[in-house]
Order: C-alpha cells, then structure tokens, then sequence
C-alpha cells in the first residue's frame, strides 16, 4: 500500500500544477513567461519522479508462498474427476495453460481440462510423446506425462537410510597365496587387507604341512614358525628377511592371525585368521643334501611285567627333522621334532605279559627339495624280554 509520503508527492505536484497553468485572465502572458513557467513543471515534476522512486526501492518485498507440489500416482482422461484432476489443473495453469472455471469448481477433467493436456503433452513431446513413436497429444494422462508431472511438480520424499549393517572382522592374506619362490637370505613383502581390525594387532606365522597323512596320525603334521607379533593389522604389510635356518620346501604357507575379545565379559579371545590359498617354495642353492639318519636305545634288555621300559630316539638332519617313530605295543608311536636339526624323544611303556618283545624305530626328515624322507633307525629294532618276578 502506498505511504502517507506518496500521497504528499501527489498533493504537492497537485498544487504545483494548479499555480503554474495560466488561467483565463492571463492569456497576455508573452511566450518567454509562459515558457519559464513550463520549464519550472518539468522541474518539479522531475523532483517527484526522485522522490518516488527512493520511497519504492527501501520497500521490502513481498513475503515469498510456499510451493506447490502434487504426487501423480493414477492415470487421468476425459469424464474423471475428484482430487487428482484438481490437482493436474493446479499443475497445467502453472505451466500457463487455461482450464474453465466451471471445471475447477467441480475438479472435473472436461474439454479446457482435455486441451490443457494435450498442450502440456506436446510441450514436452520429446519426454512424452517421441517414446511412444506420436507425434501429438492425446489428452490421456498415463505413465510418461504423469511422470513429467512428477518431475516437475511431485513431492519428493527421502527414505530413511537403512541401518549400517554390523562389521564382520577380516584378515585377506594377498602375498604370499601360492606360487611365488622366495630364496633365503632375501627380503620379501608379506601383504594383508583387514576388515574392522582397525585397533588390533597381528601375528604373522610361517607354515609348513604335509598333505599326506602319517601313518595311523589323524591330523597333516603343521609346524609353525612365529616370524613377527604385534604388527598394527592397518599396516598391511610386513618385510621379512627369510633366515639362513630356514629349511627349503615347496610347501610353506604364511599364516596370520589377530585375537580379539568379542565383549568386555568374554573370557576367550575369538581369533580371526587367514593362511595363503596354495603353498610357496622357500629354497636355498647353498644346501647339499644329507638324509635324516637316527639310533634306537632301550634303557634294559630284562624287565619284570609291569616295570617301566625306556625306548630313545636320536635323530639328525640338517633339513631339519620331522619326526620319530616307536613300534611297540603292536602299533607305531609318533612324536614330533617341529624340523629341528637334532632332536631326542623318549617313550616309556611297560609289558603285562612275559616274553621277548621286539621294539623298532624310525626317522622322519625332509630332503633339499621339500620332500619328506624316512629312514629306520640304527640298530633298526632292540629286543627285551620280559618275565615274571619270582615268588618268595
């Protein structure tokens, strides 16, 4: 609404203009005087014109309205009515197209409502009608021009993001995971990638198995060899320099693992690890091969049923020694030497039965190559007999 100062503008060029037209008894005014007084109107006039427009440009604005927006959900035609098709005519007059007013009061989709579409759907012929191979409106409201409308008028609604699903901890050996051939002495990059092990530690292992089971052993022999601990599992990597003591061998794998306490009341650690998908070699040119050999003692050569019998085992191999075997009680004995150079086992048993009883032994070892060796012990078997306590 205009101010109170605007209406003083007008008043005063009122006024001005009153005074300044000669009236009837001035008409013998000279030219120059009638020009003077010409030249002081356009003068005031202008002063005004200033004035208005200061007051005009310190006024605020009017207040933006909210917009608009309708979700097409249901196709429209000819005949439909309700609040949908009030909706769409909302939509058409924005887009500058006329619908009746008899229609509007009624929400009902008639001839104005019919050309309105057919306008609207030739607008945007390229979204609308080139999909569909036409060339002019149709005036039904299906799939394509309701999704124009959309577009351009629907509601947008963001879904909730869904929750974020819990982390399952991780370890992925990448190198080494089976095929590479790595030489002692020489310094090699062992890789990881971890999943939500972010402030937890690993320990990195060397491995060894055989894939052939010994005999009447129910598990492959693994040994296992630390070769770092406490690596910050973010590292992701880990520089090794193979050992000099290392023994060569086609079938080592690198095993990591880190422990982690699932809550603060739980009693074990959970482990999670990962070991190389195939085995690597290790090998040595320096190596010259030397066969495992091993000897047998026995502790007595008579016992008593029931006394104690002492079988030892010494073995050597400088691939390192595998293992040694006892045959007694009609099965052979294992016991495990993790390839050691050297390695000493005892068995101790007794017998329930007198007799004479033949104990053997046998060595396990490993050749340059990886492979595995046995050899029987030296003397290969010792003999001790058995026999009942006298009586008094």
């Amino acid at each position: 609404m205009p101010s109170k100062k605007f209406f003083t503008f007008i008043a005063l060029f009122s006024l001005s203009f009153w005074f300044l037209i000669p009236s009837q008894s001035a008409r013998g005014q000279t030219v120059e005087e009638l020009q003077a007084q010409i030249g002081q109107l356009q003068q005031l006039i202008q002063q005004l014109q200033q004035q208005l427009q200061t007051q005009f440009s310190t006024q605020a604005p009017p207040p933006s309205t909210s917009q608009w927006c309708y979700n097409f959900n249901v196709d429209l035609y000819f005949g439909k009515s309700g609040r949908d098709v009030s909706a769409l005519q909302i939509a058409l007059e924005k887009e500058g197209f006329t619908i009746s007013s008899s229609e509007k009061e009624r929400a009902y989709f008639g001839d104005t409502t019919l050309a309105a579409v057919i306008k609207f759907q030739e607008k945007y012929a390229s979204e609308i009608l080139a999909p569909l191979g036409l060339v002019s409106g149709t005036g039904y409201v299906g799939a394509l021009t309701r999704a124009k409308l959309n577009q351009l008028y629907g509601c947008t609604i963001t879904p909730p993001l869904p929750p974020t699903p819990p982390v399952t901890p991780s370890i992925t050996i990448i190198s080494p995971n089976g095929g590479e051939k790595w030489e002692v002495g020489k310094t090699y990059e062992i890789k990881w990638k971890q999943v939500g092990l972010e402030k937890e530690s690993v320990s990195i292992f060397l491995i060894k198995w055989e894939k052939e089971y010994i005999i009447q052993v129910p598990t492959p022999l693994i040994s296992k060899r630390l070769i770092a601990s406490n690596i910050p599992a973010t590292q992701g990597s880990y520089f090794w320099t193979i050992p000099s003591d290392v023994l060569p061998a086609k079938d080592y794998a690198i095993y990591i693992e880190s422990q982690l306490k699932e809550t603060s009341t739980s009693l074990l650690p959970r482990i999670v690890f990962d070991y190389s998908d195939r085995p690597f070699e290790i090998f040595s040119p320096l190596l010259i091969e030397d066969p495992v050999s091993g000897t047998l003692s026995v502790d007595k050569t008579i016992a008593k049923v029931g006394e104690d019998i002492t079988l030892t085992i010494t073995a050597k191999d400088a691939q390192g020694v595998q293992g040694v075997f006892a045959y007694y009680h009609d099965r052979w004995n294992w016991q495990s030497c993790d390839f050691a150079t050297s390695c000493t086992k005892t068995f101790t048993f007794s017998e329930r039965k007198p007799g004479t009883y033949v104990y053997r032994g046998y060595v396990y070892g490993q050749r340059v190559d990886g492979k595995r060796e046995s050899n029987p012990t030296t003397p290969p078997s010792v003999t001790v007999k058995v026999i009942v306590e006298p009586t008094p």
